[in-house]
């Protein structure tokens, strides 16, 4: 359930010279990316229809807007599965910090506005990349360090926890015949024109699964450390009103005895903490995120499966903001079966033990 690739953003090649003799380049096969699909419940729309009706009223300006999205179980069968799910329901529309019942940490968070129109003409009529670019392009760009946040500290980051997976959605509520008609659009930043992501060519199978590459007792280590991560995040209340579950973390494998990893560090994933690690911790790290793409049970390690929508941003920040662009950087689709709520029992334990805990494993 864990797999292992490696990616490039490399300029294409432009036609050589006609003097020079032409240079036989190695293949690279581009990154394929799976998109999300809305999944809105009714009780979604009922909440949302209502505020229109008694807060909104003709007002086109957009509210806050809150997501989920979990972890896919194994797909089975011939028929290929269902695209992964951004769900909405009725806590969707509340503040993120308003209701810490509704937070359930087995699920990722994506944060937006939804714009609710007053004509259907208005909706049929809109420009959905201009809407794009004006609503969610900014912060994006923000996050990834190309436009200044607008703040007296120059050293301000945004969150790219939040920033990175963000939702949109245009609508019309004709609340007389009780329709709507609605637009959901999940935001990614493409390369420029001349320029793609691909896998590298420097491994024969560039994606392959975690348990084929490391053995069972490395892949219980990172499993373990990836848990205990999650328990910190809830204990200090880092992530608490932005994102539930992390939907990034970094590894950092250490402590090698030849090839066998002896000790693992699952780390927030943010600039400070990739500027806090060390010359050879860089060489040796390993950006996670949390894959909603389901598994194949028969999966070819020699056919790469299509990645998650979330990955496109992820590489994003890593060339902008983190200057990575061009040079081989290894990622960790984290594909569990299943995500497990941490409860305040965890987190009251963690506490508990050590004020001064730190997520390091050794074996």
């Amino acid at each position: 359930f864990f797999y292992l690739l490696h990616w490039i953003e490399r300029t294409m090649m432009k036609s050589p010279p006609k003097s020079s003799p032409p240079t036989r380049q190695p293949r690279q096969e581009l990154v394929r990316f799976r998109p999300f699909r809305s999944v809105a419940e009714p009780s979604f729309w009922l909440d949302h229809n209502a505020r229109k009706l008694n807060e909104l009223r003709l007002s086109e300006k957009g509210v806050p807007l809150a997501g989920f999205f979990g972890v896919s179980t194994p797909s089975t069968g011939v028929a290929p599965p269902l695209p992964p799910g951004m769900r909405f329901d009725a806590t969707s529309s509340s503040s993120p910090s308003s209701d810490s019942s509704s937070r359930r940490n087995e699920y990722i968070r994506s944060s937006g506005k939804i714009v609710s129109l007053n004509t259907i003409e208005s909706l049929k009529k809109c420009d959905k990349n201009k809407f794009l670019n004006e609503t969610c392009l900014p912060t994006l760009l923000a996050c990834c360090g190309v436009l200044d946040v607008g703040d007296d500290d120059d050293n301000i980051e945004i969150d790219p926890n939040v920033s990175l997976v963000s939702s949109t959605c245009l609508t019309y509520c004709d609340l007389k015949s009780n329709m709507t008609v609605y637009w959901f659009a999940f935001p990614a930043l493409a390369p420029r024109t001349g320029c793609g992501i691909a896998y590298s060519t420097v491994n024969h199978n560039p994606q392959r699964k975690l348990i084929n590459d490391w053995n069972p007792r490395e892949c219980k280590l990172l499993a373990k450390s990836i848990h205990k991560f999650r328990v910190l995040r809830e204990c200090h209340g880092t992530n608490k009103g932005n994102c539930w579950c992390p939907p990034f973390f970094i590894l950092v494998p250490s402590a090698t005895d030849g090839e066998v990893k002896k000790s693992m560090k699952c780390l927030p994933f943010s600039e400070a903490t990739y500027n806090s690690l060390s010359r050879l911790e860089k060489e040796n790290m390993i950006f996670g995120f949390v894959d909603p793409n389901p598994t194949p049970e028969n999966d070819d390690e020699a056919t790469t499966t299509a990645l998650g929508w979330t990955l496109r941003n992820l590489v994003a920040y890593l060339s902008l903001r983190l200057k990575l662009g061009g040079k081989d950087v290894t990622f960790l689709s984290y594909r569990p079966p299943f995500l497990r709520r941490i409860d305040g029992s965890e987190t009251a334990t963690v506490n508990e033990i050590s004020e001064n805990f730190t997520n390091d494993f050794e074996d």
